[in-house]
């Protein structure tokens, strides 16, 4: 991968050509392979792709404990990840539903598709006839099924999708922006100067950078 690192850069931040994920698929398809997207986004970043997780699983306690304090309306029920998750999103009155969600079953893949409401990486979580009912997460960009995951587990999924963001080089839909650049900033700790979000708005990041700083005070 490392041979090809530099080319695959060059390729996936090509302002001239913007490159469709069917082509990415042709081009370098070695990429929705999970190991490869890993490794692509640790030499990209500087970061171990596991350290989201990570961290989340060490301070969702914490920030269930911070919502129940200070939160007038609780929007947490436990200090689950997904209702951790489901609370961030709230917090800052954005749709999770432009990041995942939760598909019944014997649904078609069609169906699946024409269901998902944005291009940019979604986890669609599907009861899978192949698997007799058990539960796989589908990853899609541009509405398009790039990986199925057979483990469920929301963090491994959720951190896969944010290797997508950045190593494809793709901009946070404006409905989910604010979550996704706290998600980034408190779990994997790292802090660009602008957003990744569409709306360059300095207020969003600004309420992005003071709840990571009330969590980071907040004492149990």
């Amino acid at each position: 991968m490392k041979d090809t690192f530099p080319m695959q850069r060059e390729y996936f931040n090509n302002l001239e050509v913007i490159h469709s994920i069917a082509e990415i698929k042709i081009e370098w398809p070695y990429i929705f392979e999970t190991d490869y997207l890993r490794q692509h986004f640790e030499e990209l970043m500087g970061l171990k792709s596991d350290t989201f997780a990570e961290n989340f699983l060490n301070t969702k306690e914490k920030i269930f404990l911070f919502f129940k304090k200070f939160i007038k309306n609780p929007v947490v029920d436990d200090s689950s990840e997904r209702s951790i998750l489901t609370g961030i999103a709230k917090y800052f009155n954005e749709d999770l539903g432009f990041l995942l969600l939760d598909f019944e079953f014997g649904l078609k893949v069609d169906s699946i598709v024409a269901r998902v409401p944005t291009n940019t990486p979604f986890i669609a979580f599907v009861e899978d006839d192949a698997t007799g009912g058990k539960v796989v997460a589908y990853i899609l960009i541009e509405k398009t099924i790039v990986s199925k995951i057979e483990n469920c587990n929301l963090l491994l999924n959720l951190q896969l999708v944010i290797n997508f963001f950045f190593v494809l080089n793709i901009i946070y839909p404006r409905e989910i922006s604010q979550t996704l650049e706290f998600l980034v900033r408190f779990f994997y700790k790292h802090y660009p100067i602008s957003t990744r979000g569409k709306k360059k708005n300095i207020n969003s990041l600004q309420k992005v950078n003071s709840f990571i700083s009330k969590i980071t005070a907040f004492e149990q």
